[in-house]
C-alpha cells in the first residue's frame, strides 16, 4: 500500500546564499516535505520500527538545513541524498524551500518594508512593487 507522507511547515533559520551578507545574518526558511512510500508493513504491524519516522525525517532536513550553501539546489540535493540513504522504502521525493525575504525599499524620504515569500524572481517582485506604488 503506497502512502503519501505530506510534512509541512518546518521553519529554519539558516545562513543560506550567494552573498555575503546573507551568509553572515541569516534568513528564515520554510521547508515542506511529500514523501511517497509502502505504508503496507506498518499499516499491518502498528509498529514504528515498521513506519517511517517523522521525527527523524524533521531531523534529517533540520541538519541539513543548518549547513551553509551558496545555492538552495545545494541544500535540496544534500536532504535528497540523506533521504535516499536513510529509508530504502521510500519510492518518490518531493522537497519544496522558500525563502522569507525581507526588502526594504526607499522612496520620497519613506522607508516601506515589505515582507513575502517567494517562488519568482526578486526582480519580478520589485517591478510590481513600483507599479503599485506609481514610481
Amino acid at each position: 500500500m503506497k502512502g503519501k507522507i505530506e510534512i509541512e511547515g518546518m521553519e529554519f533559520y539558516a545562513y543560506h546564499g550567494h552573498f555575503a551578507a546573507e551568509q553572515v545574518v541569516g534568513n528564515r526558511f520554510l521547508v515542506d516535505l511529500t514523501l511517497i512510500t509502502d505504508c503496507s508493513k506498518a499499516a499491518q504491524s502498528d509498529d514504528l520500527n515498521d513506519a517511517l519516522d517523522y521525527q527523524i525525517a524533521y531531523l534529517i532536513v533540520k541538519e541539513e538545513m543548518q549547513i551553509k550553501s551558496h545555492l538552495l539546489e545545494n541544500v535540496a540535493r544534500r536532504i535528497l541524498d540523506r533521504f535516499d540513504k536513510e529509508f530504502e522504502a521510500i519510492e518518490n521525493i518531493k522537497i519544496k524551500i522558500l525563502r522569507y525575504i525581507k526588502v526594504i525599499c526607499q522612496f520620497k524620504m519613506k522607508v516601506i518594508k515589505i515582507m513575502n515569500y517567494l517562488k519568482l524572481l526578486i526582480i519580478h517582485f520589485l517591478n510590481a512593487l513600483k507599479k503599485r506604488l506609481y514610481i
